[in-house]
């Protein structure tokens, strides 16, 4: 696949211009718009690639694995509501994925959330008590509830 070859060459801009074309090809797809939305973020292009993910969400409501791409691209964008209902949607629908409570943990304590950070980590914890993010996320969280943190 072009788009995809171009992108492991880091032609970002190119491989965009692909997967735009392939997802006039394939309309309720959402794999091109997904790819589409990654070169747009390579490209530093941060509403181009929201707009793409939410594209690929109308055609993939349901989709645990793009509810969790839009949600981390939320994130990253500071819109911390989009986020979490993305994450949180995510989770619910395919809760044997830790890195999905991973950012919706994270997204919490961007958006102040403490208690909802501790009750992610707490069911992480509780599920993957040896994955490395639950270490980080522990001393994380330790820093933030020390007093004058």
């Amino acid at each position: 696949m072009v788009g995809r070859a171009l992108s492991r060459a880091v032609r970002w801009a190119e491989a965009a211009r692909a997967f735009e074309q392939l997802t006039g090809l394939s309309p309720e797809n959402p794999a091109p718009l997904l790819a589409l939305a990654q070169c747009r973020e390579a490209l530093h292009d941060q509403p181009g690639a929201l707009a793409a993910y939410e594209r690929a969400v109308a055609i993939a409501p349901d989709s645990p694995s793009v509810l969790f791409a839009l949600g981390g691209s939320c994130l990253r964008a500071g819109k911390l509501d989009e986020a979490i209902a993305c994450l949180e949607a995510a989770a619910a629908t395919d809760p044997g994925r830790p890195e999905y409570r991973v950012n919706l943990a994270l997204a919490h304590l961007k958006h102040g959330d403490l208690l909802g950070a501790r009750r992610v980590f707490g069911e992480l914890a509780r599920r993957w008590p040896d994955l490395r993010e639950v270490g980080e996320l522990r001393s994380l969280l330790r820093r933030v509830s020390e007093p004058g943190a």
